[in-house]
């Protein structure tokens, strides 16, 4: 992502394991680009402990994800663990 030409991609995980510690966005979008300039959302939804993004394969070279809610008090969240699939 951000390194090289556009690939082929199919979603994004964390690994397999306990989630991270309890922050976690209450809303967020997932976009892609490939100039780093025009922006496609490809997912979207309500945050959890343990979020997975799955969205059809698209052709990008950046991703970008942006917290769209939040809860009063909530611990900051951190992306510990993000991957990137390329499609098959």
């Amino acid at each position: 992502v951000g390194r090289g030409g556009g690939r082929g991609g199919r979603g994004a995980a964390p690994p397999a394991g306990p989630p991270p510690t309890p922050g976690f966005p209450r809303g967020y979008d997932v976009a892609v680009s490939l100039d780093g300039t025009s922006w496609t959302t490809v997912a979207s939804g309500e945050g959890a402990p343990l979020t997975i993004a799955s969205f059809a394969p698209v052709e990008a070279k950046f991703v970008r994800i942006t917290q769209t809610a939040d809860a009063p008090d909530a611990p900051a969240w951190v992306v510990q663990n993000l991957r990137l699939f390329r499609a098959p």
